[in-house]
């Protein structure tokens, strides 16, 4: 799987093993499988992604790209679909949903997975009290430091 050199320093820090990281490239030519930036996500942009100098008979036939969204909800002829699709000639763009929103459950495991140093809450937090109270829902999952940052 492709991933620019931002990414994949960035995907370096997660301790993944060797397994998992050697499943990642920063060579395009290696893989014709990538992760981009979301506003690559636009079909003139994603033909970019045809393999360097490659002739007519050398490029994708078709490109599909995968949009997560938390935004769309297709809707046909009253039926909900899971999916949106778009299409131009042979590429497609699928728009997937997915949750920026997390469970309880969910918040505790990545707060004690990751062990971060300090936590900032961000959401309803107008006062400090609602700051320490945010912070003491968390503090199961590990000894956080009461801080407001």
């Amino acid at each position: 799987v492709y991933v620019d050199r931002k990414r994949y320093k960035e995907l370096s820090c997660l301790d993944w093993t060797a397994d998992i990281m050697n499943l990642l490239t920063t060579d395009r030519n290696m893989t014709n499988i990538y992760v981009v930036p979301l506003s690559h996500m636009k079909f003139p942009l994603m033909r970019t992604y045809d393999p360097p100098n490659a002739n007519k008979e050398h490029k994708y036939k078709a490109i599909i790209g995968v949009h997560p969204t938390g935004w769309k909800f297709a809707g046909k002829k009253g039926k909900k679909e899971i999916l949106s699709r778009r299409k131009s000639g042979s590429d497609m763009i699928i728009e997937a949903p997915y949750s920026e929103h997390s469970s309880f459950t969910e918040l505790l495991n990545c707060v004690e997975f990751f062990n971060p140093r300090r936590i900032v809450p961000t959401v309803n937090c107008y006062c400090h009290e609602k700051v320490q109270s945010q912070l003491m829902l968390l503090s199961p999952a590990r000894n956080l430091e009461q801080s407001e940052g």
